[in-house]
C-alpha cells in the first residue's frame, strides 16, 4: 500500500500582515426587503406576530390587505402593504 504525503505547494514565507490586502464588504445585508417583493405566508407572520386563522379573519373583515394569487393554489402579499400594516 502506497503512503500518501502531504504536500504544501506555497511554502510559508515571511510575510506580515501589512502586506495583506484587507477584506472589503461586497454588500450590506438588511433585515427590509426590496419595496416590490412579495411575500408568502411564514413571511407576513414573522411581521404581523397573529396566528394564520387571526389573519385571514382580519382579510375577511377587510381589516388587512388581500393577498394576490400568484398560482392556483398560492397567494401572497405585497410587502409594503404589509410592512405599513405593521407600523400602524
Amino acid at each position: 500500500m502506497k503512503k500518501s504525503t502531504i504536500v504544501n505547494p506555497t511554502p510559508q514565507s515571511n510575510i506580515h500582515a501589512a502586506h495583506i490586502p484587507a477584506a472589503q464588504p461586497t454588500a450590506i445585508l438588511t433585515a427590509t426587503p426590496a419595496p416590490a417583493a412579495l411575500w408568502r405566508l411564514p413571511e407576513v407572520l414573522r411581521n404581523v406576530p397573529v396566528s394564520r386563522a387571526t389573519l385571514y379573519s382580519w382579510v375577511e373583515q377587510g381589516r388587512f390587505p388581500k393577498p394576490i394569487k400568484i398560482g392556483p393554489r398560492a397567494v401572497a402579499w405585497r410587502s409594503e402593504q404589509v410592512l405599513a400594516f405593521a407600523a400602524q
